[in-house]
């Protein structure tokens, strides 16, 4: 039962349109990291990187910032929290210099 959303989420969100799919594997990997195991912290940190880089690829800022957002969340929960809170620093200059301030919000927020 554990490893069933490993499994599960993944393939659901590559049926589904892009935006949609790329939330669903954002929700995926937070969840997969909540188990605070290594392995898992390490994998869907490797897993956000990917869809940070599919976003680019695909033009879709949003999805890339929202990305970045759960892997800094991630990193101050589970990894390094200096490098998340960098990571999250960086992603709020970004977002407002965008104007994406739910985004700038969050990162600032999940930085205190």
């Amino acid at each position: 039962a554990d490893s069933a959303y490993k499994n599960i989420l993944p393939m659901l969100a590559a049926g589904i349109s892009l935006g949609l799919g790329e939330k669903l594997s954002i929700f995926a990997e937070r969840l997969r990291a909540s188990t605070a195991r290594p392995d898992d912290v390490a994998e869907a940190g490797s897993k956000l990187q990917a869809i940070t880089a599919e976003s680019a690829k695909h033009g879709n800022m949003v999805s890339g910032f929202q990305a970045r957002l759960a892997l800094g969340e991630i990193q101050i929960k589970w990894g390094d929290k200096g490098t998340g809170r960098a990571q999250l620093a960086i992603l709020q200059q970004e977002a407002q210099a965008r104007g994406i301030g739910l985004i700038a919000r969050q990162a600032e927020a999940l930085r205190k």
